[in-house]
């Protein structure tokens, strides 16, 4: 893993997170902070939810998956995915980004993400969400198989 992935992925504290998104407004000016505000995107959103867009893109790439095999596993569309992966935090869909932590086996840090970002995961509405469902035990199960033939 390079310096810049382990950068990518290491959770930012809240002064961190305002440092950014202050240095971000000052460079881009207010002409296009004016338009991401128009839309809905906040420059301290992007840099809370990216730790976790890399850390579920590398998980995925580390276990020999695409998006492709990720999606079928998962039953959704690969782009639901790839907006995950982004970073897009817009039409995040709560339950989906549970299913996928929990697919890639990261649940442990995801909890460390939720309480580090608690006021972004309360606006995404998963503050509250992570118990494993059905859907994702079997999405576990299916994953241990091939290491219980070994």
């Amino acid at each position: 893993m390079s310096k810049l992935e382990k950068l990518q992925r290491r959770l930012l504290t809240a002064e961190e997170v305002r440092f950014f998104g202050q240095r971000f407004r000052q460079l881009m000016g207010e002409l296009l902070v004016g338009m991401l505000n128009r839309y809905g995107v906040s420059p301290e959103d992007h840099f809370r939810f990216h730790p976790l867009a890399v850390r579920l893109a590398s998980a995925r790439a580390e276990r020999g998956l695409d998006l492709k095999a990720a999606a079928a596993a998962l039953k959704v569309a690969r782009y639901r995915l790839a907006e995950i992966e982004r970073g897009g935090t817009k039409n995040v869909d709560a339950e989906l980004l549970i299913r996928y932590v929990d697919y890639l086996g990261l649940k442990n840090w995801f909890g460390r993400w939720k309480r580090a970002n608690a006021s972004l995961a309360k606006r995404l509405r998963i503050t509250g969400a992570g118990k494993l469902t059905a859907a994702s035990r079997a999405a576990r199960r299916e994953r241990r198989a091939p290491e219980a033939g070994r």
